[in-house]
């Protein structure tokens, strides 16, 4: 059963991570996102924090709430909303348009463990970059958008990157 005290201060902790997150939409002049818990949206296990684009909220796993990282997870979270707003057209190359793609990158790992997505994807380098800098990598955000208006054959570049990861796509 969970004691009143930790109750209270998980509520006080939601309360000052909200008003943390309405500074980054402020900092960044971005339309407000919403901050839940994952009561109702059962994220997988160690799944700390996902966006939802169709709500423009980030949901946060409750066992990440009292973490030192917490901040950083909301900052990688809120990156995304603000990619979909200022890089449409890569973010929804990525999870739109190849969403499959983007999901096995994602659910797989290297030999050292890390998920595909976090090496190969820019949405993810960019996002990981950006929880210890204001700027993120928003210059390999600026590559991907040009190629992608280049015509590039970028489905095929990850697909061969895919099968250099020993996964077939």
């Amino acid at each position: 059963m969970i004691q009143k005290e930790d109750f209270l201060e998980y509520k006080e902790t939601l309360r000052e991570l909200n008003n943390y997150l309405t500074g980054l939409c402020i900092q960044f002049k971005h339309p407000p996102v919403k901050l839940k818990t994952d009561r109702y949206y059962h994220l997988k296990g160690q799944e700390p924090a996902r966006f939802n684009s169709s709500t423009n909220t980030i949901l946060l796993n409750r066992c990440f709430v009292l973490k030192s990282t917490v901040e950083n997870i909301i900052r990688h979270e809120f990156r995304h909303s603000w990619q979909q707003v200022n890089y449409r057209a890569v973010y929804n190359w990525w999870l739109v348009e190849n969403a499959s793609l983007y999901n096995v990158m994602h659910n797989m790992r290297n030999a050292d463990g890390r998920q595909l997505s976090h090496i190969y994807c820019p949405l993810e380098i960019d996002a990981i970059a950006f929880e210890t800098s204001d700027s993120g990598n928003e210059e390999i955000l600026i590559d991907f958008d040009r190629e992608i208006k280049s015509n590039v054959d970028l489905l095929q570049r990850y697909t061969d990157i895919l099968k250099h990861e020993g996964v077939s796509y």
